[in-house]
């Protein structure tokens, strides 16, 4: 299902990263679980752009080469 897809990419970049999700990762990432669950797709997408390009992740992909960027959506 997509939702174990995510939750595997949401474990390999914190293995990647090698830090522990903060308070503020573990609340979006229930946001984006649950606009999922209950099917509202834009507010998932619009969760996973705001979690991405919050304080507790910008700062760790910041160096990377984005795939996406919030205008494509």
């Amino acid at each position: 299902s997509a939702l174990w897809r995510v939750s595997g990419a949401i474990i390999s970049f914190y293995q990647w990263d090698g830090q522990l999700p903060t308070e503020q990762d573990v609340i979006d990432h229930q946001r984006i679980y649950e606009a999922i669950r209950d099917h509202q797709p834009d507010s998932a997408r619009q969760a996973m752009i705001d979690h991405l390009s919050g304080p507790t992740v910008a700062g760790r992909i910041a160096p990377l080469t984005p795939i996406w960027s919030a205008s494509e959506t």
